[in-house]
């Protein structure tokens, strides 16, 4: 097969020096000579202050219909944006970098630091700092897209993943916004120093290997069909209607991701060999390597690298969980005063009737804890309800912090009109 083809896309930077887009041997060392992969870089930033592991990396598409509004906030990590399609208009009152679609190859991200409205194209980038506000508006008659790359603080002392400035919105303020996680991942470990952020789209023909990467690495799949057993290394499977972090799977496990799941590596993974006949695929990796790498090996032999054996496409595999129980006795699944039998729906709120209730990764008392919940914290049915260990659990999200993501018993659940 032929080499891979590389569209560089140019730098943006946040926080320290541009790379020189004619240097490109950061991504070219992702490469192998038996490949034929076309990869567009959508997506760079170099990272001066990135999140210390455990990091928690996630892509999203946001869709605004026109006048629909994001209202200003902040995160305490890094995002990355590039408008996909339509017009955008944002508003950066504590500074970004903004890269537009139609720059030189050899031009410099601008610098923009302004309550004003910056108008934003198809094929513009923008990069916000940690802590940096930020506003986004489309201003256009048809609807916008952004894909967006964000890197937070994880673990359950991590802070909110998103702080708005102006203080908690309504629902009617986010009116027209449609976001879809396309993947989240928890890194063990992050590169120490500058980081690079940097998200791409491979295109592989039929029977293309999936390219090794180092880690921590996301890919989500976008077009096609991909079903693989995760053989060695830590491997985790997000699924864009259950958002959040996620423990790693079962190794021997079969998967199947459609469009919109993902696979998370946080040690990186190996090259996948792909049999003729098993299709086109449109993959978007989103990778965290070290500013200062050089020639990264393009097989990385770390003790963790995700070791996949390709499948054909069958039914969706029930994922298991293998973690070890964390017992933190300030919080509690044992059921208390709240409502038993609720029945609650897909898309309904409910509020949190105790102190310390325990958000689990998974619908078991020996999953990984996400995170301890105060009694009236507001939460959104994400799904139906499952059983585990003779206890009723629903899957919920923070409607705020879509990072704040798991399960809870429904006996700590209560409709929130009712408070």
């Amino acid at each position: 097969m032929a080499a891979i083809t590389l569209t560089v896309a140019l730098a943006l930077v946040v926080g320290g020096t541009p790379w020189d887009p004619g240097d490109t041997g950061r991504t070219v060392a992702l490469a192998q000579d038996d490949q034929s992969a076309t990869v567009d870089v959508l997506l760079r930033a170099t990272i001066q202050e990135a999140p210390p592991a455990p990091a928690f990396l996630r892509l999203l598409r946001i869709t605004l219909e026109p006048g629909a509004s994001i209202p200003a906030h902040t995160h305490p990590g890094p995002e990355l944006d590039r408008v996909e399609s339509g017009t955008v208009s944002i508003a950066v009152p504590d500074g970004a970098q903004v890269l537009r679609a139609d720059a030189a190859p050899d031009a410099a991200p601008e610098v923009v630091n302004a309550e004003e409205e910056l108008e934003l194209g198809s094929g513009d980038q923008v990069a916000f700092p940690t802590g940096n506000g930020m506003r986004f508006a489309n201003t256009g008659t048809e609807d916008a897209t952004l894909l967006a790359a964000v890197v937070l603080p994880a673990g359950s002392q991590r802070p909110a993943g998103v702080v708005y400035t102006d203080g908690t919105p309504s629902d009617e303020d986010f009116t027209g916004v449609r976001p879809s996680v396309l993947g989240d991942g928890t890194a063990a470990a992050m590169p120490d120093g500058e980081v690079v952020v940097l998200v791409e789209r491979l295109t592989l023909a039929d029977g293309d290997p999936i390219p090794a990467a180092p880690g921590p690495v996301l890919l989500s799949l976008e077009t096609g069909a991909l079903a693989f057993t995760a053989e060695e290394g830590q491997v985790q499977i997000s699924r864009t209607a259950q958002p959040g972090p996620q423990p790693n799977i079962t190794l021997g496990t079969l998967v199947e991701l459609t469009p919109g799941d993902a696979a998370f590596f946080s040690v990186g993974m190996a090259e996948v060999d792909r049999p003729d006949g098993s299709g086109d695929l449109e993959l978007l990796r989103m990778s965290i390597l070290p500013a200062n790498a050089g020639a990264a090996t393009p097989a990385p032999d770390a003790e963790g690298v995700g070791v996949l054996s390709f499948e054909e496409a069958s039914t969706l595999a029930t994922v298991t969980v293998e973690v070890e129980p964390d017992v933190t006795p300030e919080a509690t699944d044992e059921p208390g005063d709240g409502t038993d039998g609720a029945g609650f729906s897909e898309g309904d709120r409910v509020v949190v009737t105790e102190d310390e209730v325990r958000l689990r990764a998974e619908p078991s008392t020996d999953a990984e804890i996400v995170s301890g919940l105060d009694q009236g914290a507001v939460l959104e049915i994400t799904g139906p309800p499952e059983e585990g260990g003779d206890l009723v659990w629903y899957p919920v999200v923070d409607p705020n912090d879509l990072t704040l993501a798991g399960f809870v018993v429904e006996d700590f659940l209560e409709p929130e009109e009712a408070e």
